[in-house]
């Protein structure tokens, strides 16, 4: 792999593809936004560029000399459609332009299981995608048109649509330090999960290999939420898991939305997140083998989750002596 340039690079995905890429001997190109941000990778082997997909004129230098990009900048939330296109469908085009003109062969694209309706059956490489949110159509359309413009420039293009992706740093794991979790719903629907570091390293291999088209990817252990939490517990048994009746979250999430927008502060939790967090979107297993060759470092939760909390350490370790007699 020659020069590789990460967008998204300090949100959760991209620091880790980062810290891979670094500790293989490569000199990733990390494309920030904020440099403030980007203060804590400053001690890794690493290049930056200040650059702004919403603003194409800022993108070229950030792209010369760049052979890969993995592109996982944008805005992740469940914002409504018009506040997500900019960024996520916009932007992106932004990006794959700049990477045609600059030059670029390969370009992999972070997906999102999230394309997909939800139902019955475990997902796989041949079910439609249909997608139910906003976010899911904003990254569906995105992901199409990255496609085309790759096509007719004969860049190889790769999406990989990943699941739900946890680890020491993620949103839900936000919540886990606070020793409490409110899930808007019953938590007995399905959903494909992968670790932070299997993520990672199949959006590097896809960067390597030959692969062009869409695919989705999960771990070995598609799970309900129900399931997710109790093993959570199992690792850190203060963790308090609170389920509240879907229509009573969906109003409560609401009214939460609304206030914090009087005073301009954003909300991680907003309403529309209550239908996606009940969706049943499990994957079939197999998929990180079948599609990269890859076995997964963690291919359950039972694997992935103890090492999480590993790595949050100081998120629950107490001096001894604080122990009850």
């Amino acid at each position: 792999m020659c020069k590789v340039l990460i967008s998204g690079a300090t949100g959760f995905i991209g620091i880790e593809v980062a810290h891979q890429l670094a500790s293989a001997g490569h000199l990733p190109r990390l494309m920030v936004r904020r440099p403030m941000r980007s203060a804590f990778l400053k001690s890794r082997q690493v290049e930056f560029a200040v650059a702004d997909l919403e603003i194409p004129r800022t993108l070229a230098p950030a792209l010369h000399d760049v052979d890969t990009v993995i592109h996982l900048g944008a805005k992740a939330s469940f914002d409504g459609y018009r506040a997500l296109y900019p960024s996520i469908v916009k932007g992106s085009i932004h990006v794959m332009q700049a990477a045609i003109d600059a030059g670029v062969r390969h370009f992999v694209y972070a997906g999102t299981l999230l394309v997909y309706p939800g139902g019955r059956s475990a997902v796989d490489q041949r079910t439609a995608a249909a997608p139910q949110s906003a976010y899911g159509k904003a990254k569906h359309l995105a992901e199409a048109k990255l496609a085309h413009m790759a096509r007719r420039a004969g860049v190889r293009f790769v999406s990989l649509r990943l699941p739900h992706i946890y680890g020491a740093y993620s949103l839900i794991f936000d919540q886990i330090r606070r020793g409490r979790i409110i899930f808007p719903g019953p938590g007995t629907n399905h959903f494909a999960h992968l670790h932070i570091r299997d993520a990672a390293r199949a959006l590097i291999e896809a960067a390597h290999s030959d692969l062009c088209g869409a695919y989705v990817l999960g771990d070995e252990q598609p799970c309900t939420w129900k399931t997710f939490f109790q093993t959570a517990q199992r690792c850190y048994p203060r963790l308090r898991v609170t389920h509240l009746p879907r229509s009573l979250a969906m109003l409560g999430a609401c009214l939460v939305e609304s206030g914090l927008k009087t005073i301009g502060r954003p909300t991680p939790w907003p309403y529309r997140a209550v239908t996606i967090w009940n969706l049943n979107l499990p994957v079939v297993p197999g998929t990180a083998k079948s599609v990269l060759g890859l076995d997964l470092t963690f291919p359950r939760i039972d694997d992935g989750l103890p090492a999480a909390f590993s790595e949050a350490m100081p998120m629950f370790w107490r001096p001894s002596n604080l122990d009850p007699l």
